[in-house]
């Protein structure tokens, strides 16, 4: 009882509720120029996600919901802490009410169909990230998933969650940290946490980009962004000046005109510049992020504040939010039913389900909940149903995805497939009986205990694999041969390192090693291998269109270093996703014969970086060994070695070989050139 009395008092005298004085949470006045803004940023993500090869920069509809997010609930937390009406208790009870009912039931939609479509496998995986979602941690649970041999995200129904992790892990915090602040130093505070929170975001973007890109404190200077302009307007207001943007662009329109325009222009430019593989948020999260800050600044009358505000715009703003829940898990199912990236038509079909749901979604489950006469009634509920939702995602997790269900039933050859997907992976095969190390264990002398760099046979030839995971794969074959033909084979392979990645700290740090030891033992063979389409992405390369250049360059070094002949392995043929869950949807689902060789599912991309590859003016004494022209034909590429896909598959996810290939390889193609470069 004490305990209790307690809590009502602090509660009460920080502007919390109590008994004696009950409060009434009031808003600021409505801004239809801003659920404008939510329309244009909702767009962007569904288009980028519906079709990211044209809305390449899409993605940064998410941080534009960041800005907004922290302008408005800073608006109402601040607005009501200065009036004296500000409770906790309202505050979080109004969250509730709107976040809940529509994420209520898209993870109930999810999980449900999931039961009647998912293999066990995948079904476990969604059991774990529906209990995330319910959570509000799917943010930190995909960071911990995001290793380097994760699954393709298309694959996940409630991947897009992580960004409501953060707004909610927001929404926690921060009245807390506001009420604490209150008297003092709160726009200070904002400033410190977006500065800090900033410093972080860039510095890690590229040596840490999982965490950047998923953890609460690296996003936190977006919503800080939104929170500063709430915080000068409200405490402008508390002094009594009457300070709010409409009235400030009032005063100065042409200024927030151009303020507008500017701020258009910088999300325009964040669509145009922006792609898949820049390195985001980092320095690029300014365009959008401070194009949000002008348009809001800018005030309702401004240009740009005025089309905004048109009626269209703020319709698909007003139901941005269930469109949002429902748009990815519509377009992950169709991928994972169709085990493909779904053409045009399909992924067109599927926003106008979205837009569908989104609407009903609005109109028969938010609206009525939300303004709800009785609120202390919807928002217990509302808590109820979703710790039972997180409860049986835990469940789907805990009991290995249900696999007595129907859709869980498997085939001889499906229980290979799935079979296939653990024997091979890296901890049974590359891991801890070989020289390869993943990114979070990887130090320099870890080599050297494992003896990846002691001469087994004295006096005979030596051969050195340098290289990423695709190398470790390759070695499988190669260190057998090595052996078999007692060749000194030293090998160092280090997880992400691509040869000449030059981006990523670490991996540099790790390359410059590699070429000492390379220098030092100056092999008979020095055997170059990497997933080289990776390493033309901006997390490892940053030289604009020059990459070819840059690996000419890189080659040229290696050369120098001391090696009688090199061998560059040219671009591993990989597919969309992992290759087991292809042949389960694809063929074995619709009772189809699976093929010896297909080109369906193989990324064009790497198919073209071989043709690439093969156009470098290499150094002398240099051959280069195409993978693509070893397992591909005009029949398509080769998609098993036996009968047992459980072993003999080609590779194991999307392009590692597994152990029967990477012998297959050595054994077929590689080993000839390799004993006649040694007899040279």
């Amino acid at each position: 009882m004490i305990a209790a009395k307690r809590l009502r008092n602090f509660l009460s005298n920080v502007g919390g509720v109590s008994p004696h004085n009950p409060a009434n949470l009031q808003h600021p006045k409505y801004r239809a120029d801003i659920d404008g803004l939510r329309g244009i940023a909702i767009l962007c993500v569904v288009f980028y996600h519906a079709c990211p090869e044209i809305v390449t920069g899409g993605y940064i509809g998410v941080d534009i919901f960041f800005v907004i997010s922290g302008f408005l609930i800073t608006e109402i937390i601040v607005g009501n802490l200065n009036r004296g009406t500000f409770s906790f208790a309202e505050f979080y009870a109004r969250r509730i009410r709107r976040i809940f009912p529509a994420l209520s039931v898209m993870l109930i939609a999810v999980i449900v169909f999931g039961w009647f479509e998912l293999f066990a496998d995948e079904y476990r995986q969604l059991g774990k990230h529906v209990a995330a979602g319910a959570g509000f941690v799917s943010n930190i649970i995909l960071w911990q998933e995001s290793g380097y041999f994760d699954r393709v995200s298309e694959t996940k129904p409630l991947l897009h969650l992580w960004s409501l992790g953060i707004e909610e892990q927001f929404y926690i915090v921060w009245p807390l940290l506001l009420v604490i602040f209150r008297k003092r130093l709160s726009l200070t505070l904002i400033i410190f946490i977006a500065i800090a929170s900033f410093a972080m975001n860039v510095k890690g973007v590229h040596r840490h980009a999982a965490a950047v890109f998923y953890l609460p404190w690296n996003r936190a200077w977006e919503l800080m962004l939104g929170a500063m302009l709430a915080c000068v307007s409200q405490s402008r207001l508390a002094a009594g000046r009457g300070f709010s943007w409409a009235r400030a662009a009032a005063f100065m329109p042409e200024a927030s005109h151009l303020r507008s325009l500017v701020g258009a222009a910088l999300i325009v430019a964040a669509l145009l510049l922006l792609r898949k593989t820049s390195a985001f948020p980092g320095w690029w999260a300014l365009l959008p992020t401070l194009g949000a800050v002008l348009i809001i600044s800018a005030g309702r009358h401004a240009l740009v504040n005025r089309i905004l505000a048109r009626r269209y715009l703020v319709w698909i703003g007003l139901i941005s939010y269930p469109l949002y829940l429902w748009h990815w898990p519509l377009l992950s199912y169709l991928r994972i039913l169709k085990g493909e990236t779904p053409g045009p038509i399909w992924r067109a079909g599927a926003i106008m389900a979205a837009l569908m749901l989104a609407v009903i979604t609005y109109k028969l489950v938010e609206i009525p909940v939300r303004f709800s006469p009785r609120g202390r009634l919807a928002t217990g509920t509302l808590l109820a149903l979703m710790i039972l939702i997180g409860g049986a995602g835990y469940l789907v997790f805990r009991d290995e995805g249900v696999p007595a269900r129907a859709a869980a039933s498997t085939s001889l050859i499906q229980l290979q497939l799935q079979r296939a997907k653990v024997i091979n992976d890296y901890a049974h095969t590359m891991g801890e009986r070989s020289c390869f190390e993943l990114p979070a264990e990887r130090s320099q002398e870890w080599f050297g205990r494992q003896g990846c760099l002691t001469l087994k046979y004295p006096g005979r030839p030596v051969i050195f694999l340098m290289g990423d995971s695709h190398s470790a794969s390759l070695a499988l074959g190669l260190r057998p041969f090595a052996d078999k033909n007692k060749i000194n084979f030293l090998q160092m392979s280090s997880g992400w390192c691509t040869p000449f990645s030059n981006t990523d700290d670490d991996c540099q740090s790790m390359n410059r090693f590699v070429r000492e030891q390379i220098r030092a033992a100056k092999p008979d063979i020095l055997i170059v291998d990497g997933h080289w389409l990776n390493q033309s992405t901006p997390v490892f390369f940053s030289g604009g269109g020059n990459f070819m250049r840059h690996l000419e360059a890189g080659f040229q070094g290696l050369a120098a270093l001391g090696a009688r002949h090199m061998v560059v392995i040219g671009q591993m043929p990989t597919w969309q996703t992992d290759l087991p869950d292809i042949l389960q949807r694809k063929y074995l689902m619709n009772n189809v014969r699976i093929p010896i060789r297909t080109f369906a599912d193989i990324e064009p991309e790497s198919l073209q970086m071989d043709e690439r590859m093969k156009e470098i003016a290499y150094p002398p004494n240099t051959t280069y060994i195409s993978l693509k022209d070893m397992l591909c034909d005009r029949a398509g590429c080769l998609i098993t070695l036996g009968p047992d896909l459980s072993t003999q598959l080609v590779v194991w996810d999307y392009g590692h070989l597994t152990p029967a290939a990477a012998k297959f390889v050595t054994d077929q193609y590689i080993q000839p050139i390799l004993l006649r470069l040694v007899e040279k």
